[in-house]
């Protein structure tokens, strides 16, 4: 809480930030932004909002973890399943080939 005795904000994060932070950790801070983002969202449906940005700004900071989520997602699994893609890749090709001419 603040001087004024409002509840704290939410801090945008940023990529960099993003990096450091474990996966229990974005799935809190996921979870967070959610509940601040319905509650603005319900805070400009009755005309109450204070920053009209900040929906824009929850959003996107939003879009960031899940981002990150995936790509965290997909790097784990490439490198279990790098092989198999390559020798996938090249089955494919050589059957293009020999059905060509």
């Amino acid at each position: 809480m603040n001087f004024f005795g409002e509840k704290k904000e939410m801090a945008i994060i940023k990529k960099k930030e993003l990096k450091n932070l474990s996966e229990e950790e974005l799935d809190k801070r996921l979870a967070d932004l959610r509940l601040e983002l319905a509650k603005e969202r319900a805070a400009a449906y009755v005309g109450a909002a204070k920053n009209p940005g900040k929906i824009r700004e929850i959003k996107r900071t939003v879009a960031r973890i899940l981002t990150r989520k995936k790509e965290r997602k997909i790097e784990k699994n490439l490198g279990h399943s790098r092989k198999s893609k390559s020798s996938k890749n090249s089955k494919i090709s050589s059957n293009k080939l020999s059905k060509g001419r």
